[in-house]
């Protein structure tokens, strides 16, 4: 959805330096995108591993 966005943000100028998003949007290709086609920084929330391998030490429990 992000690379929908700045297309159409480029289209009327207004395309900013910085663009936040909530954790469902980012991915690898819009943040590569984003920076290479529109010049835009893509941020989103960092993600904490909560994986179970991390959540006791050596793995299941």
């Amino acid at each position: 959805m992000a690379e929908t966005i700045h297309t159409r943000l480029a289209a009327r100028d207004c395309l900013p330096a910085e663009h936040w998003v909530d954790a469902g949007y980012p991915t690898a290709p819009a943040l590569v995108s984003g920076r290479r086609d529109h010049g835009i920084a893509l941020h989103d929330p960092i993600q904490a591993d909560n994986s179970a391998q991390t959540s006791v030490e050596g793995g299941f429990a």
